[in-house]
């Protein structure tokens, strides 16, 4: 069985954050490498510490994150990592987006389907 294919999505995972750090501390630090759509802290105690950012170009966010991958943030040196999105979740996604009548209110197609995918992560 071959392993699934991976689609390049502008998402980034930081890991190793401070607890105290809030989401607009992430947003000031990540919007100097281009437009944040998305911050997707986790609050659960198995998600503290990681969050995942949406950018608007697969280009920026490889650019963020080499340059946060070892930053010191308040004391803690941040892990940067390009977060990959197996094809069957991205296909099941796009399932939930096509079948609900109206979608969500407002919102282009595709950011229904981020904020399906980030929903799939964290549930």
């Amino acid at each position: 069985m071959s392993k699934p294919q991976k689609s390049g999505f502008p998402i980034m995972l930081l890991k190793n954050l401070p607890f105290e750090a809030t989401p607009t501390d992430l947003f000031t630090l990540c919007s100097k490498f281009g437009t944040v759509l998305q911050i997707r802290k986790g609050v659960e105690n198995h998600l503290k510490g990681n969050c995942f950012v949406v950018f608007d170009d697969l280009a920026k966010t490889k650019q963020a994150i080499e340059h946060l991958n070892g930053f010191n943030f308040k004391g803690r040196y941040l892990v940067a990592l390009h977060y990959s999105v197996d094809n069957r979740a991205l296909e099941e996604a796009a399932a939930k987006v096509r079948s609900s009548k109206n979608g969500e209110s407002g919102g282009t197609e595709n950011e229904r389907l981020v904020n399906n995918l980030m929903d799939e992560v964290f549930n």
